[in-house]
């Protein structure tokens, strides 16, 4: 309950009245859903200036008022691996306490008196953006969200610069045996957990295929994340440090959301909604896992639809190398590193995948996913 910080607002409605908590929460609310601050100004009669201070004013108390932490509490890591085994096919992989991923939000161009390097916000995507780093539960609620990176960086740059790393491989904070699951761009360790990568035996793709199974929680979670929340649907015009403060409002709005409806038995997880048994076509198409594409299918669609690529603008966001006494480009050097970590393995995930192997389980095939639509005669 942010009330008591709130309190009554000194500025008044044009009728002369005191603007009150719920008024002033409601206009946060409304404005974190996308509207204008000219609605808002409209409907609750207040000056449009009075609609920024009072953003920003709740904004403030709700980042300070909650806390989004990881957890590493025996009990509590107990909890959460319960959670996402039960959501594994046949409870084959255990020690999984949450799932990891990057999200870009988009910002304006930060200026030069900004930041010194405002190149290095423009992504791959070509739009300006900042690096979110996030872990989530089974549910979907967030228990690390970081900001740490530009939007030119990819996530296993970001990746040594969080928190979380410190926490998981230097202090060494987790317990052995549990685990996070992540995707390709991150180093396989024992408290990390990745897909295999490159010509996978039939064996590595079946254990793709499981862990695959719990790291689509944190698309879940992003997908809800930002539909709900329509301020992140267009580029934040504001100072990115005021852009990293907005996006952890949503993300601990959007935890006390999820929490609330668990609370009051109002939470629908996806085995409620989808009760009939899903064939590996729904499973592609709108299910919960993720499919193995036919190659062959692939380079077919992007040879027809090769002539409709947009042309990406030439705008340089590399960064000079920076090179070491011995004359050596450092930059480099710590580029060759990250993919070798990328690629080397762990006991604990050659031990999971023996046990998706002696459980039997293993992706589901068709070769009706990808259809081809230029062949339908009517």
């Amino acid at each position: 309950d942010i009330r008591p910080i709130l309190g009554k607002w000194s500025w008044s409605h044009r009728r002369g009245e005191p603007i009150l908590p719920e008024h002033q929460l409601a206009i946060t609310l409304r404005m974190l859903a996308g509207a204008s601050y000219l609605d808002c100004a409209v409907i609750f009669r207040v000056a449009e200036s009075t609609v920024y201070r009072i953003f920003w004013r709740v904004v403030t108390a709700i980042c300070n008022k909650y806390e989004i932490t990881q957890s590493y509490d025996l009990e509590e890591l107990k909890r959460l691996e319960g959670e996402f085994r039960s959501r594994s096919e046949k409870q084959v992989l255990a020690g999984c306490v949450g799932c990891i991923d990057g999200l870009l939000i988009k910002i304006r161009q930060p200026s030069d008196t900004e930041t010194a390097h405002p190149k290095r916000y423009y992504s791959r995507k070509c739009f300006h953006a900042i690096n979110i780093q996030a872990v989530c539960d089974v549910h979907g609620r967030f228990t690390t969200f970081e900001a740490r990176g530009p939007g030119s960086m990819s996530d296993k740059q970001v990746w040594k610069l969080l928190d979380l790393y410190r926490d998981l491989e230097v202090d060494k904070k987790m317990p052995p045996g549990f685990w996070i699951a992540g995707d390709a761009a991150y180093p396989c360790t024992e408290h990390m957990i990745g897909p295999y990568t490159g010509n996978a035996t039939e064996e590595q793709d079946s254990f793709n295929w499981a862990q695959s199974q719990l790291r689509i929680r944190i698309e879940m979670a992003f997908g809800k994340y930002v539909g709900r929340w329509g301020i992140l649907w267009r580029p934040l015009r504001m100072h990115h440090g005021r852009a990293v403060i907005v996006a952890n409002c949503c993300a601990k709005l959007h935890n006390l959301i999820i929490s609330h409806d668990l609370k009051n038995g109002e939470y629908y997880s996806d085995e409620a909604q989808h009760q009939f048994k899903r064939t590996p076509v729904q499973l592609a198409r709108g299910g919960h896992c993720e499919m193995q594409a036919d190659r062959s299918a692939l380079r077919a669609a992007v040879a027809r639809n090769r002539h409709k690529r947009r042309k990406l603008p030439s705008v340089n966001v590399m960064e000079p190398p920076v090179f070491g006494k011995d004359g050596a480009p450092l930059n480099l050097l710590n580029d060759a590193w990250n993919y070798q970590q990328s690629r080397r393995t762990s006991s604990l995930r050659e031990s999971l995948k023996a046990d998706v192997v002696r459980l039997g389980v293993k992706r589901p095939r068709t070769s009706s996913i990808y259809v081809d639509r230029t062949q339908d005669t009517h």
